[in-house]
């Protein structure tokens, strides 16, 4: 929040969201949520059975009085969005598997989406766990800002606040999101996409039954939500189309990585694996990589030498400097858009 723009937006949000929680005695995220809401609807205060109070309203709408959104650039916008949903998922003390994805890990997507993929005008993106909608906005936003193309994006979550807040988020940065609230592991609407981006849930799925078809479910036992999610993702991807997974470290060192290993050569193409900088996580156990597949079909193939390796630390502008040429000459040496 160093910037001026984003800490006035993020101010005058905050304390109207501060205003909704207490007198709504609600959560954080809630009230945030409502809150973009009442701005998107002309600045109108939601009333229900009588809360919040007239004395609440009138301080809401103090601060609405301050806030012009045509001050504040679609950057400054999702900036402060994600800061605003962070201080929710502290203040809520929200699961692990529903925090938000880093803006730098969803910058550093974007930016490995932009130099691999020519995406067509109006194609479509897709997210099967899209939380709060963080890394899908951010990708499209500076893929729409680079590629000069207009997106659709599509986002699956089986948590109805955060999906929420994706709407509100989405309709605040003017992106075209369509939302889905669902278990991701059950069919799905989207076919044939021509990008998919997740940071996946990790963690055991507890229906056996809605496993039986997947290639990498368990053999006995519960099957990994974040295996099967991969698999689901690859099947809505069109022939080429390149997946883009936050996923474990140490997803291919586990007992069950031979079934997403046999699924994955025999559907896509194992592509890189960047392993993010190990001081964003608490130990080593906890770390998580980028993995990069592109489905069979189309032009694609496999490229003469996998994409490997540990990014540099985000604060690293040399280090970042000398990735982005190291990246940039591997594509034109082994990949082809």
């Amino acid at each position: 929040m160093t910037e001026r723009p984003v800490k006035r937006l993020f101010d005058l949000l905050d304390q109207s969201t501060e205003f909704l929680r207490k007198d709504l005695n609600t959560t954080y995220l809630d009230a945030l949520a409502e809150n973009l809401g009442n701005i998107l609807d002309h600045k109108n205060v939601k009333v229900e059975n009588e809360r919040p109070t007239s004395e609440t309203i009138a301080k809401i709408k103090a601060l609405y009085q301050k806030l012009d959104l045509d001050q504040f650039d679609l950057q400054t916008r999702r900036q402060t969005l994600q800061l605003l949903a962070f201080k929710g998922i502290q203040t809520d003390k929200v699961e692990p598997n529903k925090q938000i994805t880093p803006d730098a890990i969803g910058a550093l997507i974007a930016f490995l989406v932009d130099e691999l993929t020519a995406l067509p005008d109006q194609g479509h993106v897709f997210d099967i766990a899209v939380g709060s909608g963080n890394l899908i906005l951010t990708v499209m936003q500076q893929l729409q800002q680079d590629q000069d193309i207009s997106l659709q994006g599509i986002g699956i979550d089986n948590d109805d606040l955060l999906l929420e807040l994706a709407a509100v988020f989405s309709q605040w940065l003017l992106i075209n999101l369509d939302l889905y609230h669902q278990d991701a592991i059950m069919p799905v609407l989207a076919k044939d996409v021509d990008l998919v981006v997740s940071d996946l849930p990790v963690g055991y799925y507890p229906i056996d039954a809605n496993t039986k078809n997947f290639k990498t479910r368990a053999k006995s036992g519960h099957a990994y939500v974040h295996h099967l999610m991969i698999e689901q993702s690859i099947h809505a991807l069109k022939a080429g189309g390149l997946g883009f997974f936050v996923i474990p470290t140490t997803i291919f060192q586990s007992d069950e990585a031979k079934q997403l290993t046999e699924f994955l050569t025999t559907t896509a193409y194992f592509q890189g694996l960047l392993n993010l900088p190990a001081k964003l996580f608490r130990d080593e156990a906890s770390r998580k990589s980028i993995l990069i597949v592109q489905k069979h079909g189309s032009d694609a193939q496999q490229v003469g030498q996998v994409l490997l390796g540990d990014l540099p630390d985000f604060n690293d502008k040399a280090g970042l400097q000398k990735f982005r040429q190291e990246l940039i000459a591997w594509r034109q040496k082994y990949f082809s858009k």
